[in-house]
């Protein structure tokens, strides 16, 4: 096996300037409004964008007729993920506003923070009129029936 070389940190003005972090974004983390690095961005756009994209396709071919029930259950569902993106923002703080927490206990908060919107969206959606309770029923009944 060939040795590794050990790589060492590029120096020179290119170097400083890859290092400073700007101000207003070092500010906006300690309040904890951080902006998501640009991988995650990319992901949460590609994925609006291919959404909106297969609508448009199938709107245009003729598999998706956008009736009124569907639009009023659509604004329905977007009432019900704003209430519970309302109460994540809110348990996030009050979960992980402690000292940085490690192992266990981040994955504990973190699975309190996905039961959580869980809960929370199941009830907007039910508020609202996003979900039926006989729907859901029949959908589960129909599953638990299906053979494996």
């Amino acid at each position: 096996m060939a040795a590794r070389k050990r790589q060492t940190e590029p120096k020179g003005p290119k170097a400083q300037m890859v290092q400073l972090s700007p101000p207003a974004y070092s500010i906006r983390r300690q309040a904890g409004l951080a902006l998501p690095n640009g991988r995650q961005m990319l992901e949460a756009v590609s994925g609006v964008l291919g959404g909106a994209l297969l609508g448009a396709v199938l709107i245009r071919r003729g598999h998706l007729h956008a009736t009124p029930a569907l639009l009023q259950r659509i604004s329905r569902m977007l009432a019900a993920t704003a209430v519970m993106t309302v109460a994540l923002w809110g348990a996030q703080r009050v979960l992980f506003a402690a000292a940085p927490t490690h192992g266990m206990v981040r994955l504990a908060a973190l699975a309190a923070l996905v039961a959580t919107g869980l809960v929370v969206y199941a009830a907007a959606a039910l508020l609202f009129g996003a979900a039926d309770r006989e729907q859901i029923g029949r959908l589960i009944s129909r599953r638990l029936a299906r053979p494996r």
